[in-house]
């Protein structure tokens, strides 16, 4: 249904009472039902909503319509708000339109609180989350991120939330969340393989080449080429290209074809002091 059975629909709510925001945004979600089209039914009552005393909300509509200056505005207000202002779905919403940052990040944090969330703004939190972890807002990815984990339980948000935890600096932490997660029956080898990594990552070589070698056997291809590679670093290059030539048997990556051409170059012979004339046992810069 299009953007005039939107309007018609919204219209009808707001004849139907007092002009109060919650009327107001009862048109609005009556609005989106119809046509799904979150822009339309907030151009339709957001008219309405300039009548009431909620710029907030006011602002909200107005990004939601498109509008550039309403969305700063929008930004401006919640990145200065003490308590969070906005309900479940206001803040799904204010996620939505606004740019990444803090203040998207509230938003996404706030919105998660109201429980699971459809594919796709569970899309939108996860990227929201990975997002702040690269930009280093690490407290802020860690909050969405663990409340995706709670949520869903699966190995993407247990390696998320992990990953985080160890650019923080939580070992311990990272090996807790994916500890508690190999003990499902469905967790993958990829959560072994990321359990070794941590555990190289803290210094722990001999117990992380004991994860990964559980995560080998669980048909993990990284854990085969994270344990060829600490050979290779180790000098047992006999090691190394047999593990890296097993690597190749099924469809190898790029990082097993580099390491099986390195495993096969062999270390150079120490260089000598030369022995030539005048040297007799004299350091070469020596005269007489």
């Amino acid at each position: 249904m299009g953007g005039l059975a939107a309007l018609i629909v919204a219209l009808a709510g707001l004849f139907q009472g007092p002009g109060e925001w919650s009327q107001v945004w009862r048109s609005f979600l009556r609005a989106r039902a119809v046509d799904g089209d979150a822009a339309a039914a907030a151009g339709v009552v957001r008219e309405r909503a300039a009548e009431l005393a909620d710029p907030l909300r006011h602002d909200l509509l107005g990004a939601l319509a498109g509008d550039v200056s309403s969305r700063a505005s929008l930004a401006r207000t919640l990145s200065t708000a003490g308590d969070w202002p906005l309900a479940d779905e206001e803040s799904w919403l204010a996620a939505e339109v606004l740019v990444d940052g803090p203040t998207r990040g509230r938003a996404v944090l706030a919105a998660l609180r109201s429980g699971g969330p459809d594919r796709d703004r569970l899309r939108l939190a996860h990227e929201a989350g990975v997002q702040a972890a690269e930009d280093l807002r690490l407290v802020e990815a860690i909050g969405i991120q663990r409340l995706l984990h709670g949520q869903n339980k699966a190995d993407w948000s247990a390696i998320n939330l992990a990953l985080t935890l160890r650019r923080s600096g939580d070992y311990e932490g990272a090996e807790g969340v994916l500890g508690e997660q190999s003990e499902r029956n469905d967790a993958s080898g990829e959560i072994w393989s990321q359990r070794g990594l941590n555990a190289l990552a803290a210094g722990e070589e001999r117990r992380a080449r004991d994860l990964l070698g559980k995560a080998l056997v669980r048909d993990s291809q990284d854990a085969g080429v994270i344990l060829a590679r600490l050979d290779l670093a180790r000098g047992r290059r006999a090691e190394a290209r047999r593990a890296f030539a097993a690597l190749l048997v099924d469809e190898p990556g790029a990082w097993a074809y580099r390491g099986w051409g390195v495993s096969l170059v062999e270390e150079p012979l120490p260089r000598r002091e030369s022995s030539g004339p005048g040297s007799h046992g004299r350091g070469s810069s020596s005269v007489p």
